[in-house]
């Protein structure tokens, strides 16, 4: 049996209901180069996918790392096989050349178990919700696209401009973007476009109906009207509905935020590079640890918008002493606490997932 149909196999096993999007995910973005197993006795016995995206950060495209699929057969579970493959999966990604990894746990206590990996809970959304009786006005409504007939090439076109706007997170290729407007159609969901008299489009949303609520599970515009028609749009499908729009909470301290996936340095280097390029003003020493990726221990001087690794008692002193999970949360914490933690922060996004 391949790698290809163990892997299917497993997670077919793992949730029966989900065959479908198994099926669609092995045909369209499964490659063996993303692959990794553990075998014991001959047999494999957990496996996950170690896909790669590019990542806007400091206005630089890295790559990361992004774990889907992680599967532990039922008879081999409570063995540790899954925290070896995580180990495994961790030191391939940074000797690969990602700068980042993250995932999106399918339960809540899993938010514990990849914490103990150093990984952290950097990828917040701001639910916003709306009753069945907001209209969503807008002063000047945009025309709605017909996804049904619409270019692909054109929508995906849109969908990237749109995703590049944003200061931080997954881009997702084209081949992933096919993906998620077929996982989506599978889920029953919906999918809205709007554009502007020229025909640029301008906005997009993806939403799905779960026990009698509209859940808009990403929305992307390049202003507040297109936004707001986006949403006016999908009133106009589900019009006797309430809304929960999971945003992106780019205004820190409106709600509570709520945490919808991980994140995790795997290269303290690249990191402190991409900060140091986009802001030559910032300095520091600073002294990092982490217990599975060996080459991120260490001391380096950022200083002039270079990084340089030193010894460590030739610094004369530490602004930071940290374990690799505390920096991923300084570097990804709100905007607004930058001046107070003394580090160039931003808030990542990670929307649109498909496993």
């Amino acid at each position: 049996m391949t790698k290809r149909d163990e892997i299917k196999r497993m997670w077919n096993e793992a949730a029966p209901g989900r065959q479908e999007l198994v099926k669609t995910y092995i045909n369209n973005l499964y490659r063996d180069s993303d692959a990794m197993t553990l075998e014991r006795d001959g047999r494999v016995v957990s496996s996950l996918m170690l896909e790669r995206h590019t990542f806007i950060y400091q206005g630089q495209e890295l790559v990361t790392g992004y774990i889907a699929g992680a599967v532990t057969r039922r008879k081999d579970r409570g063995n540790g096989y899954m925290a070896t493959l995580l180990r495994d999966a961790l030191q391939e990604s940074a000797a690969r050349g990602d700068t980042f990894i993250a995932l999106t746990p399918p339960a809540d206590w899993l938010y514990y178990y990849y914490e103990r990996f150093g990984f952290a809970r950097v990828f917040f959304v701001d639910a916003e919700r709306y009753t069945a009786l907001h209209a969503f006005t807008t002063g000047n409504a945009l025309s709605e696209v017909d996804a049904d007939t619409a270019d692909r090439d054109r929508l995906y076109a849109a969908f990237h401009d749109l995703e590049m706007e944003r200061r931080c997170g997954i881009i997702h290729s084209r081949a992933y973007f096919d993906m998620i407007m077929t996982v989506n159609r599978l889920a029953g969901g919906d999918f809205v476009a709007v554009a502007r008299e020229d025909g640029a489009i301008c906005a997009m949303a993806f939403a799905i109906v779960h026990d009698g609520l509209v859940i808009v599970t990403d929305i992307m515009a390049d202003g507040e009207n297109s936004r707001t028609s986006a949403l006016a749009a999908l009133r106009r499908h589900h019009p006797e509905l309430p809304f929960k729009v999971l945003a992106h909470p780019d205004k820190a301290g409106r709600r509570r935020l709520t945490c919808r996936g991980l994140g995790r340095v795997v290269s303290v280097g690249r990191t402190l590079a991409a900060i140091a390029a986009a802001n030559p003003a910032f300095m520091c020493y600073i002294r990092v640890t982490d217990p599975i990726i060996k080459e991120n221990n260490g001391t380096w001087h950022v200083a002039g918008g270079e990084v340089v690794s030193i010894p460590a008692d030739s610094a004369p002193r530490l602004d930071y002493d940290v374990d690799v999970t505390v920096l991923t949360s300084l570097i990804f914490s709100a905007p607004a606490l930058s001046p107070i933690l003394g580090v160039p922060t931003v808030r990542p996004v990670m929307s649109l997932m498909v496993l």
